[in-house]
Formats: C-alpha cells, sequence, structure tokens
C-alpha cells in the first residue's frame, strides 16, 4: 500500500535554517545579455554574459547552464576559438577557469564558423557566500578574430542551487 502526505504549508523548525530537502531546487536565478564582444587576442577575454548566485547550503550543488553564439571569422590561416566558464568565490576579486570547450569553430579562408555554444556544467563550491560565474572568449588559431553573441543575439545563464 503505497502512503501519501498531504500537506499545504513545509515549515522550518528552527527560524534561520530553511528547508533541506536533497536533490530539489532551492533557487534559480537567470541572466541574459545580447551585446556583441569580439576578439583577435590569444587571451581569455570576458563576455558580457555573467552572474551570481549565494547558495543558502554550503553542500549544495550548482548547476550553470549556457548558451550563447559564438563565431569564428577567419583571416589568413583560418580562425578558431576557446568559451569557456570561470568562477569566483572571492565577491568577483579573482577568476578561475573551470571550463573550456576548445575550438568552438574551425575555419579556412572561405568563410566562418558559427556555433550555439551550450552547456551545462556542475559545481561544488562548497560556500555560502556570492558565486560569481562568467564566460569568455579567445582566439586559439590563426589570425581573424571570434565573436560572443554576433548581431546581438540573445546569450542566457541560468544557475540553479540544489540540495545535496
Amino acid at each position: 500500500m503505497a502512503s501519501i502526505i498531504n500537506v499545504d504549508t513545509i515549515n522550518e523548525k528552527t527560524s534561520g535554517n530553511g528547508v533541506q530537502i536533497p536533490g530539489h531546487v532551492v533557487q534559480t536565478v537567470h541572466f541574459t545579455t545580447g551585446t556583441q564582444v569580439s576578439t583577435a587576442s590569444t587571451s581569455a577575454v570576458v563576455t558580457n554574459l555573467s552572474g551570481s548566485i549565494t547558495p543558502k547550503y554550503s553542500t549544495s550543488h550548482i548547476y550553470v547552464i549556457l548558451h550563447q553564439r559564438v563565431f569564428a571569422n577567419p583571416g589568413a590561416g583560418g580562425s578558431a576559438g576557446d568559451w569557456g566558464l570561470e568562477r569566483s568565490t572571492d565577491g568577483g576579486n579573482t577568476f578561475s577557469q573551470i571550463y573550456v570547450r576548445g575550438r568552438t569553430g574551425l575555419t579556412d579562408n572561405t568563410g566562418g564558423c558559427d556555433v550555439q555554444a551550450s552547456t551545462m556544467f556542475k559545481d561544488s563550491p562548497a560556500i555560502t557566500t556570492a558565486v560569481n560565474y562568467r564566460t569568455t572568449i579567445r582566439n586559439n588559431a590563426g589570425a581573424g578574430n571570434v565573436y560572443a553573441n554576433l548581431d546581438n543575439a540573445l546569450a542566457t545563464m541560468t544557475i540553479m542551487e540544489i540540495a545535496q
């Protein structure tokens, strides 16, 4: 026989502790940008897609879901780009790369490569202070430029805290 629990409200037992149900979404935040960024640099350049979440529990997992248009425009010898995700746990002062998708576009001299770069990244920062995320692009081959949000295409970042 199956058990059924019917409730109208779940209240925290101890004020300020919240209700932690493993596997459930604690909070979700969503960020967008449509501002185009381009670079010919071989060093990572920050795009305008960024967001922050303050985890309620230090044991939570954080899922970052990204969608961003990345375009490699060839120069002499072609062009290719890296698209990455960086994280800061010190209030946005220092970022470190936690994910990179290499060679989002590899082209010759005749055209360009347009990619809808998307990923879902699981992070476990183990803190209850703000965690900042941002995407980057860089040229990793040849001349030419790499673009994020070409033609002001909309990019999105959704960050979810999942209780453990």
